[in-house]
């Protein structure tokens, strides 16, 4: 995650500002490879924490070139912002019921301020019988879908489409997970139960209730191998809070998670050195799945992000590290099997091989040669740098 150097280290001091607010000298700046800490903060999430942490320490004139940065950040928001709050509207008009996701709306719900949550896109939960007049929607207005296969037959598989346009990227979800047994909740339930915050000029934005937010947001960056330091920071914060903590082991307990929120749990006591006591009972099972999610993560959590940083043997045992780390967290039968069904059919095979909906189970019997085809072209397209 954050390395062991004085960038990591400074990040860390500054990651969970405005929560906690550390004490800055102008003798700390003067110790750290400053491009370097711009590009950390930037990789994992957190250059507007340490934008806002440097500023209210006093020092933000001594170092120009985050404030440069930070400007070009602050105007991608604002220009996300507007564009969320105009597909809001066309979605509405559409009549297809929508809810904004991660983000700026969860930056509001933990801090009380949009601009601490930098993203590189902006994701929208639709009403998955609207997800066509949606796709279609998105299309209509200059989007480019990034994977060649209609909704209906993607979403066999996979939980959303990518769409792109001038710089921007958007992700139309009609589920959370690919996995909907993950979390079982319906697009009916969470909607009935939604939040609202205002982004901007008073303008509403639906988005899910908060501690339903924050577990989605434990298992977003739990199955991301926590490669984002502003995941767990989020986490972090939430679970600081003793009402969100034990709402969030509540739930957990609810839906058979709690392995997944006690690895979260230690993680984010290791990592920021917070004291997080654990408001439920953990059995030794729950136990014992927490210790291998914990290895599991282990592997994940020093593999670049980047697709081309990594070799094909890389490549390979990442997706075997998280393909074990996805039947760990799995709650319940139905998702198991689920899993075990995305073992077999994968979206790269829907894409190679566009059958119609009513062959996808054939896709079990050639996906070894679409397999063996995706990694001769991956080592062609990615191969190996020199030592």
């Amino acid at each position: 995650m954050l390395p062991a150097s004085p960038e990591g280290d400074f990040l860390r001091r500054v990651a969970l500002w405005p929560v906690r607010k550390p004490l800055l000298t102008p003798a700390m700046l003067t110790e750290i490879d400053r491009p370097a800490m711009i590009k950390l903060a930037q990789k994992h999430r957190l250059l507007p924490a340490l934008s806002w942490a440097v500023a209210a320490s006093g020092d933000i004139a001594l170092w120009p070139e985050l404030q440069a940065v930070q400007r070009r950040v602050s105007i991608r928001a604002l220009r996300q912002a507007a564009e969320t709050a105009r597909l809001l509207d066309l979605f509405a008009r559409a009549g297809c019921r929508a809810l904004v996701l991660k983000g700026q709306a969860l930056s509001l719900q933990l801090y009380g301020r949009a601009d601490l949550r930098m993203s590189s896109d902006i994701d929208f939960l639709v009403d998955p019988a609207m997800k066509t007049v949606a796709h279609n929607l998105m299309v209509e207005n200059g989007f480019t879908p990034t994977y060649p296969v209609d909704v209906e037959t993607l979403s066999f598989i996979n939980k959303d489409q990518v769409y792109t346009s001038n710089k921007l990227r958007i992700e139309l979800h009609w589920r959370l997970f690919d996995n909907q047994a993950l979390l079982p909740w319906s697009f009916d339930e969470l909607w009935a139960n939604r939040s609202s915050v205002i982004l901007m000029e008073s303008q509403e934005a639906p988005t899910l209730a908060r501690h339903h937010h924050i577990l989605y947001q434990a298992l977003h960056g739990l199955k991301h191998g926590w490669r984002r330091a502003r995941w767990l920071v989020d986490l972090t914060v939430a679970l600081q809070d003793d009402a969100d903590r034990k709402a969030l082991f509540a739930l957990a307990q609810h839906y058979n998670l709690i392995p997944a929120l006690a690895h979260t749990t230690r993680l984010a006591q290791s990592v920021f050195e917070v004291d997080l006591p654990i408001p439920v009972p953990i059995r030794w099972h729950q136990r014992a799945i927490a210790g291998r999610i914990d290895q599991r993560i282990r592997h994940l959590i020093d593999i670049p992000m980047t697709p081309d940083d990594l070799d094909l043997a890389t490549w390979a045992k990442q997706r075997f590290h998280e393909k074990l780390l996805d039947l760990l967290i799995c709650p319940s039968l139905k998702g198991f099997l689920i899993e075990i069904k995305h073992y077999f059919i994968g979206i790269g095979d829907v894409i190679d091989a566009k059958l119609p909906k009513h062959l996808l189970w054939a896709y079990i019997a050639i996906r070894p040669i679409l397999l063996l085809r995706r990694m001769v072209l991956r080592k062609r397209t990615h191969p190996r740098r020199p030592q």
